[in-house]
């Protein structure tokens, strides 16, 4: 008897409350199968009793009454289903036992029935009951439908979007599904998804990110050389380019020279550094990132990331001062060096950094202070954070109305201006030596420097001449006068003294060997002028009374010291002037004895000019004796032309500090706070305090230092600095760190020319400004270190598009 065929409403027909059961029994998504294989662990899948995440789409009508999970639910839904979700249901996927009893199939000649044993031989192969046919369990779950049939005759139907229920060719069925692209792109896609979730391999974007990332640290490995090999170039201050700068860098030397940047990354690739190697025997002519542009565009990163550390550190310190100065530099360019000084409050100390060069055209008052205020708003400076302007002497920079120092503080009240202290010790000392007798003397000094040094044979006179008479000396030749560093000198006027004796057995030897020549007569000259005894007294007072000041000019040159402390080593040095102008006599009488003595071995003697009234050219002194002539006339005139030209420079450098200076521990203690309210009122805004509590600040400051000895309490601003709590005393913590910041020298902006100088010499004259500011910086600024892979972020992110992956 044919059997009818039931409806599914019939057969999966249940009750309201085992329907609402099966909620109940949804599985947690952590439970995945460990197998690498999913087909080949099916049986064990079997065992797992916890079903999936969410519940199937299924028609109201067609309730399952089991509460396994049926596949056939998810042929419509499962495109909102999340991974986890998907190797879920695989995993707990419902499958008939042996007592389940499957419908004939009557659609042929003969009754079909499934047969359980199918799914073993097949794993991929699951059966629905909601759909009363077959599918393929990871073609329903993992298949992408837009990616099939694409250029190929694959149709998708039975065992994917419909069910297989038709079982006279099912065999043949089964093993054409296996065949095809798409059954075979889901099994992999299922494989992935599973290792994916069990960490043992990186989704796909993962992949293709974690493919870019093994690009990009390759192509940084690949320029880290580069980026080293210019750095090295300019701390080490070497010339890049030679003669030929451009193309592919052969491993092989070259005809012509290439230059040291090139001939130096030759160098590293042939002895080990095998990622250079391959870089530059393998990329592009584009992708090789060795051309002249590349190397101004990464020192000028230099440059900008040196400008950005000095920057970041002076935005701690709030307040800073600038320095400034100028020069002209080979290729006849007017260079402005402009330089920054503030406190390192992590190390109490006081830095003056170099921050760029600068071309100039106009030099007059108005626009180098344009220059200024246009180049510290470039770098990122909040000008009204600027407490003072540090210059020379020149009309342009100190004038008191078109100068720059008036332009900058008409529009920045509180950027004072201070004169260089070393430049106005070196102005002290010219003005000293208006005396002729002094001046005739450097005058001849100078001469006998150029003599020896202009000549390999007479020097080599003078060396033999110095081992024969000064075995111990330690210096073989004479120093030049100096026009602008008084320090050399100092060093040029004491050394000759030394060599007196030598310098004359020389001369003479010159004279004799060299007869009839310009050098003999010149050598003659020589030795009449320095065989005199009025040049001998002047040289023994010049080198006593410069010996005074040799220290204080080193010292004032220095960074770490305020304007106070210099002023006091300078008001320390004038205090010995009075003591020796008070004793003037024994003073000169030991100076007069040591010039006989060396004129005595000079067989000079000593005598002193002829004296008439009406002597106009020359010094026409009274004197009873040859000691007291030289004494007035040399001595005493020198002395007082140093003490009066060093009170009068000096006098608007203590107008500055006046009433700032009274904030310091060595001087606090017994002054009211009367004698800082001019400062706090100046510095009104910079404080923190009101002015009562401010007054009250300053006597609790007052008592601290009291009952400590005078020797103990710290006599510079940085020293008391280094000892004043910030949270006791903010308002002296601020006004000791103005007071450290005050400029004392532009010492610093002048030795940034020595590094210009070194930069862009005669045969680099051409050196643009584009890499002149750079090199610089990489050059003074050794302390201040930029890692590759900072730079390289910088270089990547430049905005510029790259031809290799760097980020």
């Amino acid at each position: 008897m044919k059997r009818t065929q039931q409806s599914l409403l019939h057969f999966y027909k249940k009750s309201k409350q085992s329907t609402e059961s099966i909620d109940d029994t949804v599985p947690s998504t952590s439970n995945v199968l460990q197998d690498n294989n999913i087909i080949a662990t099916l049986e064990t899948e079997k065992k797992a009793p916890s079903p999936p995440v969410i519940s199937p789409v299924i028609e109201p009508s067609l309730k399952c009454l089991d509460s396994k999970l049926d596949i056939g639910g998810y042929v419509e839904c499962k495109n909102n289903l999340s991974d986890e979700e998907k190797v879920s249901i695989l995993q707990n996927v419902w499958t008939p036992d042996l007592k389940f009893n499957f419908p004939y199939d009557n659609s042929g000649k003969y009754k079909r029935k499934f047969q359980i044993k199918w799914l073993e031989t097949f794993k991929w192969l699951a059966y629905s009951k909601l759909r009363e046919g077959l599918f393929c369990k990871f073609c329903v779950l993992f298949l992408n439908l837009n990616q099939v049939g694409k250029g190929s005759h694959e149709k998708l139907g039975k065992l994917v979007l419909k069910p297989l229920t038709k079982l006279k060719d099912a065999l043949e069925d089964f093993k054409n599904h296996e065949k095809n692209d798409y059954h075979k792109n889901s099994l992999l896609t299922a494989d992935n998804i599973k290792a994916i979730l069990e960490k043992k391999q990186d989704n796909i974007l993962v992949q293709l990110n974690s493919k870019r990332k093994d690009e990009v640290i390759k192509n940084r490995a690949k320029l880290k050389p580069i980026i080293q090999t210019i750095q090295l170039c300019g701390r080490q201050q070497i010339a890049l380019r030679g003669h030929e700068d451009s193309g592919r860098i052969s491993l092989e030397e070259p005809k012509n020279n290439d230059g040291n940047f090139r001939c130096l990354l030759r160098y590293r690739s042939k002895n080990g550094d095998n990622v250079l190697k391959e870089h530059l025997e393998t990329s592009g002519c584009k992708s090789m990132y060795t051309s002249p542009l590349i190397q101004n565009e990464i020192i000028n990163l230099f440059g900008d990331l040196i400008q950005s550390k000095i920057l970041e550190r002076v935005l701690k310190t709030n307040f800073y001062t600038i320095l400034a100065d100028e020069t002209t530099d080979i290729s006849q360019i007017e260079q402005f060096s402009l330089c920054i000084r503030y406190v390192d409050e992590q190390v109490f100390s006081i830095r003056e950094d170099f921050l760029t060069f600068v071309p100039v055209y106009d030099i007059s008052g108005e626009g180098l202070a344009n220059t200024i205020k246009e180049t510290l708003k470039k770098i990122g400076f909040d000008l009204n954070k600027m407490r003072g302007q540090g210059y020379d002497g020149a009309a342009a920079m100190r004038g008191r109305f078109r100068g720059v120092q008036a332009i900058i503080k008409d529009m920045y009240p509180k950027a004072l201006y201070t004169h260089c202290v070393s430049h106005s010790l070196n102005l002290c000392l010219s003005d000293a030596t208006k005396s002729q007798d002094i001046r005739n003397a450097f005058g001849i000094i100078s001469e006998c420097c150029s003599f020896f040094n202009s000549s390999v044979k007479r020097t080599t006179v003078f060396k033999n001449k110095i081992k024969e008479i000064k075995p111990n000396s330690q210096s073989t030749k004479l120093k030049s006068l100096c026009e602008t560093r008084w320090v050399l000198r100092h060093e040029a006027v004491m050394l000759f003294k030394e060599f007196v004796e030598p310098v004359v057995a020389a001369l003479e030897e010159v004279q004799s060997e060299c007869s009839g020549t310009d050098s003999s007569k010149r050598a003659n000259s020589l030795l009449h002028c320095i065989c005199n005894f009025n040049f001998l007294i002047s040289i023994c007072v010049s080198s006593k009374l410069l010996s005074y000041t040799y220290n204080l000019s080193k010292y004032l040159q220095s960074k770490n010291i305020d304007l106070f402390n210099a002023l006091n080593q300078v008001s320390g040095v004038i205090s010995v002037f009075q003591s020796i102008r008070e004793n003037v006599d024994l003073k000169f009488n030991n100076i007069y004895k040591e010039a006989k003595d060396v004129a005595e071995k000079l067989n000079i003697e000593p005598k002193m000019p002829r004296i008439c009234s009406s002597q106009r050219n020359r010094s026409n002194v009274l004197s009873n004796n040859i000691e007291e002539y030289y004494k007035k006339s040399i001595f005493i005139l020198y002395l007082d032309d140093l003490m009066m030209a060093l009170n009068e420079r000096f006098i608007l450098h203590n107008e500055t500090i006046t009433s700032l200076q009274y904030v310091l521990p060595s001087i606090v203690v017994e002054k009211p706070f009367s004698y800082l309210k001019k400062a706090v009122e100046f510095y009104e805004n910079d404080l923190p305090g009101l002015n009562d509590v401010i007054e009250a600040e300053y006597e609790i400051w007052q008592a601290k230092w009291k009952n400590i000895e005078d020797n103990l309490r710290p006599k510079t601003a940085i020293e008391a600095l280094s000892v004043c709590d910030n949270l006791m005393y903010p308002n002296m913590y601020e006004l000791l760190k103005i007071l450290a910041i005050i400029p004392v020298s532009t010492a610093t902006a002048e030795r940034s020319f020595s590094t210009l100088r070194r930069l862009k010499t005669y045969s680099r004259n051409t050196t643009s400004e584009s890499r002149l500011v750079g090199l610089a910086l990489l050059a003074i600024h050794r302390d201040i270190d930029i890692p590759d892979d900072i730079l390289l972020d910088k270089f990547a992110n430049s905005g510029k598009e790259r031809n290799l992956n760097l980020i």
